[in-house]
């Protein structure tokens, strides 16, 4: 895994990184804030290094906050105590083991479509905003 660009850009509200695995490049683009389910979502920050790359994600819901970490590692992407995810054609994708996850994102029209059997895909698209949708309460 290597970050070939990375672009944070908090006054126009966007992230886009492109990272190259052996064999896919992967390019994420979202936004850096936004909110989802009466919940503030914000990038806080991106550490990048060689073959390693960090981003910190505060979830604020009223006077409540919660943080996730996600972390980019040279074959996989592990949101910690949710999921290892593996690089895919335009996007990631692994094994869950909360099943309610698989429950909750079945129930929703608009992330049904990521779950592939007892794998969820997350495209590379809006890649924090579906982590964040599926993944949190």
């Amino acid at each position: 895994m290597k970050v070939l660009n990375l672009v944070f850009n908090r006054l126009g509200n966007n992230i886009s990184i492109l990272i190259d695995y052996p064999e896919h490049q992967i390019q994420i683009w979202d936004q850096v804030q936004f909110s989802i389910e009466n919940k503030d979502v914000e990038i806080a920050s991106v550490c990048a290094d060689t073959d390693y790359m960090k981003i910190r994600i505060d979830i604020f819901s009223g006077e409540d906050g919660q943080q996730l970490e996600i972390l980019f590692e040279k074959e996989k992407v592990v949101v910690p105590d949710l999921c290892v995810l593996q690089p895919e054609d335009e996007g990631f994708s692994g094994t869950v083991d909360k099943p309610q996850i698989f429950f909750k994102a079945g129930m929703d029209p608009e992330l049904k479509d990521l779950i592939r059997g007892d794998w969820i895909f997350i495209p590379q698209q809006d890649f924090f905003k579906k982590i964040i949708k599926i993944f949190m309460s």
